[in-house]
């Protein structure tokens, strides 16, 4: 249910001025949103590539600990969330 909502006719639009920023200003806001979005990607790519390190380390880590080729029994786990 629309509440004290007039209807808008389809001639009242068609007739209607809109205000647009210039093609310069339009292109301004273009370039600024490029170069936003590349800063953007290039977070996200680094941020991805680094859990895939961590990823990695961990996995090895683990697989040193397994086989002995790190000595873990005076590890102390003080700090460690998890």
């Amino acid at each position: 249910k629309l509440a004290n909502q007039s209807i808008i006719s389809s001639s009242l639009i068609i007739n209607a001025h809109f205000a647009f920023p210039t093609l310069e200003e339009q292109m301004q806001v273009v370039d600024f949103l490029d170069t936003q979005l590349k800063k953007y990607d290039a977070l996200v790519e680094k941020a991805i590539s680094s859990i895939e390190l961590m990823k990695e380390r961990k996995t090895a880590l683990i697989s040193a600990a397994v086989t002995g080729k790190i000595d873990v029994r005076d590890w102390d786990a003080q700090g460690v969330q998890g």
